[in-house]
């Protein structure tokens, strides 16, 4: 069929496809792509692949650039970042890999540049903007600083007519007052609070993120000659984020606050510090104004008053250690959530909430007995040894965790109506809960998150799912341990680096077509797409990497009962070491696996059964 169709209209059905695992389904059924030069050169993925990130090379595009195995994907991943051109000071010591893509993208032609990234240089930083002014068609800057506190000069920058989004990490910024650019979205790091005037030109800005980092002792002077941000000329203006370096510490400022005037066209706000203050009074009215996070001692101190926040509907407040005033909370907010220092009791005791409240979230310690939930709630986050609480009835999200100081040890976890547990919970999270302990999930879940049993060496779901035992063999290979609505699993692994997880389970025995591990800090995002309906052929890919490929089960004859036959297990192989063993963190095999815990640095003895069928990621055999 598609060979009937036009490049044009095949290039816009590419276009419409929205994710990036649709993408190379189409792509390996439709192969006549990978001969159809034209095409090759206008097909992109949809990732989001940059090659720096604050200054360094991102570990995604290490990690894809390493693991592609098809030329026909390299060629879409050229394509990717064909817009984007790199400057970088000539000394710096990057590996030859990288080195030879930045010259390949540096010597290509330039009027296709959308995005630069650039490692600035105070010793070379003429010659390094003298390049950056000869390349009119930027629409997105990174400047990251390379030195200490060195002045970022861009006095020139209305050089670039059609920029809109500039981020600068950097001492100081110059930025011509008199110049009138096209910006609706800049992010500063830097040392200093930016002269009064700074902002003036940029009538455009939508979004503005400023962090404060902290200054050295011998620019206090000039600070403390800068300690009031008008924003207020800046009447498109939509969201503003303001974080200070060492706000969490307990700091004594004395009197150097920081006043902020804002425009009135504001929707979201973000302030991250302890001295801020916005000036009171209906000239300062934000009446547009949705979101606000904040932390609790500028409320508590007046520094900030929801009084001229009229339409708030989301209140996120930090750092709460202080009884909340039974008047906080506006009459008509329907999202709020609170992190509260753990030992700080009654903190919501005087808390009367809002018949309008539908999302609450009380993170960081247990959750007091004498709170009442409100009925109208139907997304709820709680920390608590006994979920002893009455939940509303018209709850869909419930996110439970076990507080640190808790012993309490749950051997079993029965969620259904005949437990007072609300009819419509499509979304259940428990990975905070500690312990040994099965779940029997409610036929209506579609979102779980489960923590993985850390005593055992290989990861398996069925650790923490109750499995009512089969009838039969035949009956144990095609039963559903998770109930047929449960689409989305998030599994979570604690204290180890790496982890050897049964993938086949998932994919045999759940429904579910998109699963999440979270090993340490690192998030791994897989979707499953079953081809055949006895999941002999399936494609496994990771998201954000696009690591993956097809795998074809096999199965063996069970010893016992010859007419029966199982599918092989299937492990996957994460590891967070990417200094031991750099863009090799993920692998998947079939057959046996014997773990080599005491050598971290290794790979699992396996005896490769299961086909894979893999065009972006090596197996392992």
């Amino acid at each position: 069929m598609f060979d009937k169709l036009s490049n044009l209209l095949i290039i816009q059905i590419i276009t419409e496809i929205e994710d990036n695992v649709d993408l190379v389904c189409l792509l390996l059924t439709c192969k006549h792509f990978y001969h159809n030069s034209s095409l090759k050169r206008l097909i992109r993925f949809k990732v989001d692949v940059r090659v720096f990130d604050k200054g360094i090379v991102s570990d995604k595009f290490t990690t894809i650039v390493n693991r592609f195995n098809l030329n026909s994907f390299k060629d879409i991943l050229d394509n990717s970042i064909s817009n984007q051109h790199i400057i970088v000071p000539p000394n710096k010591n990057y590996p030859k890999w990288l080195k030879d893509r930045i010259s390949a993208n540096n010597t290509a032609d330039t009027s296709c540049v959308t995005t630069v990234f650039l490692n600035y240089d105070e010793s070379n930083s003429s010659k390094q903007l003298d390049s950056l002014y000869k390349i009119p068609s930027i629409e997105t800057l990174f400047i990251h600083d390379l030195g200490e506190n060195s002045v970022v000069d861009l006095t020139s920058i209305s050089s670039l007519p059609n920029l809109q989004r500039l981020t600068v990490c950097a001492g100081e910024l110059n930025l011509s007052p008199h110049t009138s650019l096209s910006l609706t979205k800049l992010t500063l790091s830097l040392s200093n609070i930016p002269p009064q005037n700074a902002f003036i030109s940029l009538k455009s800005l939508v979004y503005l993120k400023m962090d404060l980092l902290e200054e050295d002792n011998d620019q206090e002077e000039h600070v403390m000659d800068s300690l009031c941000l008008d924003l207020s000329s800046l009447l498109n203006l939509e969201t503003f984020k303001f974080r200070e370096d060492g706000f969490d510490e307990f700091t004594d400022y004395d009197d150097d606050i920081i006043n902020i005037i804002l425009p009135p066209s504001l929707k979201i706000m973000s302030i991250f510090s302890k001295r801020t203050q916005i000036p009171s009074g209906n000239k300062y009215i934000m009446p547009v104004l949705e979101k606000l996070y904040v932390v609790q001692s500028l409320l508590i101190d007046e520094k900030i008053s929801l009084s001229l926040t009229p339409s708030l509907k989301k209140l996120v407040i930090y750092q709460c250690d202080e009884p909340i005033p039974s008047n906080l909370i506006p009459s008509n907010l329907e999202k709020l959530t609170v992190y509260r220092y753990p030992g700080h009791k009654d903190t919501l005791g005087l808390v009367v909430f809002p018949p309008s409240l539908t999302h609450l979230s009380i993170k960081g310690d247990y959750l007091e007995p004498s709170v009442r939930l409100p009925q109208s709630l139907i997304k709820l986050n709680i920390t608590t040894d006994y979920l002893t609480v009455t939940l509303p009835q018209h709850l869909k999200k419930l996110v439970w965790t076990i507080g640190s100081r808790s012993k309490k040890i749950y051997p079993n976890l029965e969620l259904s109506s005949s437990n007072n547990y609300p009819l419509h919970l499509e979304t259940l999270n428990f990975y905070n809960i500690v312990g040994h302990f099965t779940i029997k999930v409610p036929p209506v879940t579609k979102y779980l998150s489960i923590p993985l049993y850390s005593s055992t060496k290989i990861y398996s779901i069925s650790s923490r799912i109750t499995v009512t035992k089969p009838i039969d063999q035949q009956s144990q290979q095609q039963q559903l341990w998770l109930p047929h609505n449960t689409t989305h699993l998030t599994c979570y692994s604690k204290n180890r680096p790496n982890m050897v997880f049964r993938l086949d389970e998932v994919i045999n025995h759940t429904n579910v077509g998109y699963l999440t591990i979270i090993v340490e800090t690192k998030t791994f995002q897989f979707t499953i797409q079953r081809l055949d309906s006895d999941n002999r052929n399936v494609l496994v890919l990771e998201k954000q990497t696009l690591q993956g490929g097809i795998i074809t089960q096999r199965k063996t004859l069970n010893n016992q009962q010859q007419q029966h036959q199982h599918y092989d297990p299937i492990y996957i192989y994460l590891d967070t070491y990417f200094e031991i063993q750099p863009n090799k963190n993920i692998t998947i095999s079939g057959g046996t696996c014997d773990l080599l815990e005491s050598q971290k640095n290794k790979k699992p003895k396996q005896i490769h059964k299961a086909t894979f069928q893999s065009f972006l990621l090596n197996t392992y055999k």
